[in-house]
Parts: C-alpha cells; structure tokens; sequence
C-alpha cells in the first residue's frame, strides 16, 4: 500500500502534538472474515488521528475510526462486497512505521454462495515515512536554522489482515 499523509504542525526535533491525514488511497489485497474470503482493491478513505510528543527521532500516536470498503464482480461467476470499520494505534522510529488496526469487517457473498459474513479483524501495516516537505531538523538546534518541520511525506508499505 502506499499514499501520501499531512503533518501539522510538522515533525521536527523537538517534542510537538501532532495532527495527520493519510490521504484516500486503494489496496489491493485479501483476507477471510468468518470462513468467507474476499480478494480485491479496497478503498480507504481519507484517515487522521494524532501524536503526543512527536520528534524526528520516535513518535506515536491514534489512528481515528474508518471505514473501509471494496467490491469484486465477475458478472454471472462471482459478487462480493467487503467493509471493515477499524481504529487503531501508531509507532514509528525514524522513518519506519508500525500500524496496528482493529474492528469488525462483513463479507457479502451475493453469486455463490449467498450470504453474510462477519467477524473481527486486524490489520498490521509495515511502512516507510518519507518527507517530501520539510526535513525535520527544525526545533531545538540553533545551528540548523535552516532546518524545518516535515509537513507531508509519502507512506509506502505492505499490511497483513486476519479476520475471525
């Protein structure tokens, strides 16, 4: 998965409460909720949360509630629709991410066989964070005036889902 997330007031050296938004993106991936699996692109939505004493060096913070929704449809052979409303948790050390996600998801199998499926699911994504505005040395060094907050960077990774 990859997309692009906004910091603000931005990641720097020194200790700030940050906001975040990962911008909409689309996955492609699989998992099986309740014995009824699903392969296919998934939308998420535009998703925020937040940080408490951020750095360049460490952070972590919340991921809000979301929702996430796909569809696949080979007319006459196979229609499923998939959701799954998760929240979760952040850590990040440099520039590598760790995002823990939790919820329920729902299976819709309409062409065979019918019926609904749901359970628990988690997601764990393993990601780089990569500034593309700012590059983080602002805040606590004098000797860096040149240095600033890092307010956007792209989020690229892979993820793991595991339903119940």
């Amino acid at each position: 998965m990859s997309g692009t997330v906004t910091v603000s007031p931005g990641v720097d050296l020194s200790p700030n409460n940050n906001s975040f938004t990962f911008n909409d993106t689309i996955i492609t991936g699989g998992i099986v909720v309740d014995g009824a699996p699903f392969a296919g692109t998934i939308n998420v939505p535009a998703i925020t949360g937040g940080s408490v004493n951020e750095t360049t060096i460490a952070g972590s913070g919340t991921v809000n509630s979301f929702t996430a929704t796909g569809e696949t449809n080979v007319p006459g052979v196979l229609h499923k629709t998939f959701s799954a409303t998760l929240s979760g948790s952040f850590q990040r050390v440099g520039g590598t991410v760790i995002v823990t996600l939790t919820g329920s998801a729902t299976i819709t199998c309409i062409v065979p066989p019918a019926g609904t499926f749901s359970g628990n699911v988690t997601v764990v994504v393993h990601a780089l964070f990569v500034p593309t505005a700012g590059n983080g040395l602002s805040g606590t060094d004098p000797a860096v005036p040149e240095g600033s907050p890092v307010t956007a960077a792209t989020f690229a990774g892979t993820f793991v889902a595991a339903g119940t």
